[in-house]
């Protein structure tokens, strides 16, 4: 059994470890007040050294051991130490998620960490750091056996290292697992331009507000969760601009500034209720979700199809693999950034002008002209 000693004001455990050895550790409990305290920080000193001999002599489980910790922790410190569990942590992640990211990325993360916790089932009640390498080696596979893409697999381990990057550098584990796991190699996958003939024909096929978002797209490569959005707060018909905050780095508070071409300019000219209010541009389709069979893209994909440009999926899908076709909405982004580029357009000015710039710290602080932007936006083509 252990025993206590104390030397000057604070008391030690003399205990045996598992070899034999005797050894002494401080319990770092004080022996002062009044007779009654002195006498509980006797007893709280033994209970300690009691614990200290137990966990010494490997008497105890990993949980055990952590519970003992806590303990131990709890009764000398004020402070009380929680390890923390892996929904909870989860949970809060997303939450914050919630403050920074965009409807579709909330969703995408949140989709990845409730399937991620659905794997681990009852270790989802865990502490965190005793998830290893092997439980997201686990997932990963798991992902890979049911269909989905290795690509699909690589954006979900970027995903998860996000939440677990978070714990390591708040203390809460002290390997991030994600990286030690076997990581799918994959070739990224990238929607085709269209061609100036296939942008014309979108646009003759296209109706109503298809018809809107269509030039929207051609014209300024915004993504279709921006262009269905838009609403004429954000045309300037006089300074000849559309000014907004794409969606997917609205955190950034970041103002895309497009000159409007003149092809645009006409369509917007022709459309009813153009007052500079909040009203949409395209009103049926505002506020509508995007993905998913019967999302917006899901949509545009018909018109893609009547307008007879060769769409068929590529590569083998079975199970929860995501099918991808080469053409479809964010091809206009492609579409506007290669005509720019093949008609003399400084690269950099192409990515400023669909808000795709990664500025370097040069970059920062160069402001292009807004006459520079129109006359490289004038170099597209009438469709």
């Amino acid at each position: 059994m252990a025993s206590i000693r104390k030397h000057k004001s604070t008391w030690f455990a003399c205990i045996t470890l598992a070899d034999g050895t005797r050894t002494e550790r401080t319990t770092h409990v004080k022996d002062r007040g009044t007779p009654k305290e002195r006498a509980e920080a006797r007893r709280l000193a033994q209970s300690i050294a009691d614990e200290m001999e137990q966990i010494g002599r490997g008497n105890r489980t990993e949980i055990a051991l952590r519970k003992s910790v806590e303990s131990i922790f709890n009764r000398i410190n004020p402070k009380r130490v929680e390890f923390t569990k892996v929904g909870s942590f989860f949970n809060d992640w997303l939450e914050r998620v919630t403050l920074r990211k965009s409807a579709g990325t909330q969703k995408r993360y949140r989709q990845v960490a409730e399937d991620f916790l659905a794997h681990l089932g009852k270790r989802a009640e865990s502490y965190l750091e005793e998830i290893k390498a092997s439980d997201l080696q686990s997932y990963f596979d798991a992902c890979l056996k049911a269909g989905k893409k290795p690509q699909s697999v690589k954006k979900e381990a970027k995903i998860l290292n996000i939440p677990f990057q978070l714990a390591l550098r708040q203390g809460h584990i002290a390997v991030n697992p994600v990286p030690g796991s076997d990581i799918p190699d994959a070739v990224s996958e990238s929607k085709q331009p269209f061609t100036a003939k296939q942008v014309g024909d979108i646009l003759r096929l296209a109706k109503d507000d298809w018809l809107t978002v269509s030039y929207l797209g051609a014209y300024t490569g915004a993504r279709l969760t921006d262009c269905v959005n838009l609403t004429w707060e954000n045309v300037d018909l006089e300074k000849r601009v559309i000014a907004f905050e794409p969606s997917k780095t609205k955190q950034h508070k970041k103002k895309v500034w497009c000159p409007i071409h003149p092809s645009l300019e006409a369509h917007l000219l022709s459309l009813p209720s153009a007052d500079h209010s909040k009203k949409p541009l395209s009103p049926t389709l505002t506020g509508r979700y995007t993905g998913g069979n019967t999302g917006l893209s899901a949509e545009f994909e018909k018109l893609i199809d009547k307008a007879n440009i060769p769409n068929k999926p590529i590569g083998k899908t079975n199970g929860k693999g995501r099918i991808f076709k080469p053409y479809g909405f964010h091809s206009f982004r492609h579409t506007i950034k290669t005509l720019l580029v093949n008609a003399g357009v400084d690269p950099i000015l192409a990515d400023i002008i669909t808000g795709h710039a990664k500025k370097s710290v040069s970059e920062t602080y160069i402001h292009r002209s807004p006459e520079l932007l129109r006359s490289a936006v004038e170099k597209l083509p009438a469709f």
